[in-house]
């Protein structure tokens, strides 16, 4: 275990269509500390459980993609700018609330290696075209589990096709074709291989 670990357990709930698929609110509740983006709770806590210690908050357009739902925090903040937010205020939620700052440059580099090493690989590049970039929740992910503070992190709302968000079930919005989502899973499932996360 790191000697920054504070924690056995840690829930990092994301917004994939997946979890509406089983009913892992209770078992996201009962870990030591829960991770989340500022997305709806209400209808959906059978599935995605009701608690948020720590909070993922999006200024900007990211944040209006998610909804304006008001999310109990019950720890603190990670509030993160875009390039649309400039000007936007932080989310009401986090009024108050212990904001923390979030490593993320050496998850971002790390995800930027792969792919540019996936992309520059013949025998891959031949089937994906245009620009890409990693997504967001993998590189908040990845940053967490390299913080060292959960000896391991259960995560929720992942898959390998790029399904839409759970709180959009009639739109089935895919995830945008910026994002090689098939190589993120492939990259996760390594590290579940190793013993760092375990994803359902």
């Amino acid at each position: 275990p790191s000697r920054k670990e504070k924690f056995k357990t840690c829930a990092f709930v994301g917004t994939g269509e997946r979890l509406l698929d089983y009913e892992f609110g209770s078992d996201i509740d009962s870990n030591e500390v829960v991770f989340r983006t500022n997305s709806p709770l209400k209808r959906y806590t059978n599935f995605i459980g009701a608690r948020t210690d720590i909070l993922f908050a999006r200024r900007g357009r990211a944040k209006k993609m998610r909804g304006t739902e008001n999310i109990s925090v019950q720890k603190a903040c990670v509030v993160m700018s875009g390039k649309d937010s400039k000007n936007d205020e932080d989310p009401k939620n986090c009024a108050g609330i212990t904001q923390l700052w979030f490593e993320k440059e050496e998850s971002q580099n790390f995800w930027n290696k792969v792919y540019k090493y996936y992309l520059e690989d013949p025998t891959f590049s031949l089937s994906v075209q245009g620009t890409h970039s990693p997504s967001g929740g993998a590189v908040l992910l990845l940053s967490l589990v390299s913080s060292g503070i959960c000896r391991r992190v259960n995560v929720y709302g992942i898959s390998s096709i790029g399904s839409g968000h759970y709180f959009e079930p009639l739109q089935h919005k895919p995830v945008s074709w910026l994002h090689l989502v098939g190589l993120e899973f492939y990259v996760l499932k390594m590290l579940e291989n190793f013993g760092f996360v375990c994803i359902f």
